[in-house]
C-alpha cells in the first residue's frame, strides 16, 4: 500500500535462521510461503530469503545492504515479561544498526478497513534526510485507503509537510493540528476510533529532531493506544540514493 504506483521493485521477505536453532527453518519457510501467496494475490512480486546468522539484527542489517532495501517493516514486539521494554531488544538494536527507514507496525484491524490516519510528527522533522521519504509513504497509504490524515506537529513542520504534499500529492486530504504538548497524547487518543490508525514519526538519538520526550513515548503508547492500530517510523538517515526494494521480516 505504500509502494510507488506501478513499481516493478519486489518486496523481499526475510527469515533469519539462528545458527543454534534447528527447528526454526521449517517454521520460517511456512511463514515465507504464506507471505508469498498473500503478495501474489495482490499482484505484487515477492522474493523470499532464508539467511543464517548469529543474531537477528546482524542478519537483517546485512540483508538490507545486499538487497539495497529502502525500508524495513517489522511487527511490534509483544512483551511477555514485565521487565521487557516496549519495543523489545531486537527492535531497539535494529534502530541503532540500520540507517534506512524502519517501520514498526501493529495491526488491531485489517489495514484495508482503516478509515482515518493520525500522524504525529516531532519538531524539526523536516530537516532529517528521510523526511520526504516517509512523507511520501504516508501519503500513498492515505491514497490507497482513501482516507483523511490528521497531522499533529509544530507550525514549521506542518508548513513543510503541506508544501511537499501539495507538490507531489495534490489530492491528499489532510487536516492540520498545531501540537506543542509532547508530554501527553490524550488529545490525539481522544480523537481516535477503532477504525483509525496512529502513526508516530520518531528520531534516532543524536539526530536533529530527537528530543528527550521520546523516552516517554513507549509509556504513552501503552497507556493510550494499547487497543488501536499503530505504526512507528524511524526515518531514513542515509544521504545517498534511496534503495530499490522494501524488506519484510518474518519471525
Amino acid at each position: 500500500m505504500v509502494r510507488r504506483p506501478m513499481s516493478t521493485a519486489p518486496l523481499s521477505a526475510i527469515n533469519i535462521v539462528l545458527e543454534q536453532d534447528d527447528e526454526h527453518p521449517n517454521n520460517g519457510n511456512n511463514i515465507l510461503e504464506r507471505a508469498s501467496r498473500v503478495a501474489a494475490a495482490a499482484h505484487v512480486r515477492m522474493q523470499t530469503h532464508n539467511r543464517w546468522s548469529v543474531n537477528v539484527v546482524s542478519g537483517l542489517s546485512h540483508s538490507m545492504k545486499e538487497l539495497d532495501a529502502s525500508d524495513l517493516v517489522i511487527g511490534l514486539h509483544r512483551r511477555e515479561k514485565m521487565f521487557e521494554s516496549f519495543f523489545g531488544k531486537v527492535t531497539t538494536d535494529l534502530v541503532q544498526a540500520v540507517n534506512r527507514q524502519i517501520v514498526i507496525y501493529r495491526s488491531d484491524i485489517p489495514i484495508n478497513t482503516i478509515r482515518r490516519i493520525h500522524l504525529v510528527v516531532p519538531r524539526k522533522a523536516e530537516y532529517e534526510p528521510g523526511f520526504h521519504h516517509w512523507a511520501d509513504r504516508v501519503a500513498r497509504l492515505s491514497a490507497q485507503l482513501d482516507c483523511m490524515i490528521d497531522v499533529y506537529a509544530t507550525e514549521n513542520t506542518l508548513t513543510a509537510l503541506e508544501e511537499h504534499w501539495q507538490h507531489h500529492h495534490p489530492n491528499l486530504q489532510a487536516e492540520k493540528h498545531v501540537y506543542a504538548s509532547w508530554n501527553d497524547y490524550f488529545p490525539v487518543a481522544n480523537r481516535m476510533h477503532q477504525d483509525h490508525i496512529v502513526i508516530f514519526v520518531m528520531a534516532r538519538p543524536g539526530t536533529i529532531s530527537y528530543h528527550n520526550y521520546f523516552q516517554r513515548i513507549p509509556e504513552q503508547l501503552s497507556r493510550y493506544f494499547s487497543t488501536r492500530s499503530l505504526a512507528v517510523i524511524y526515518p531514513d538517515q542515509f544521504r545517498g540514493t534511496i534503495g530499490k526494494t522494501s524488506v519484510l521480516i518474518s519471525k
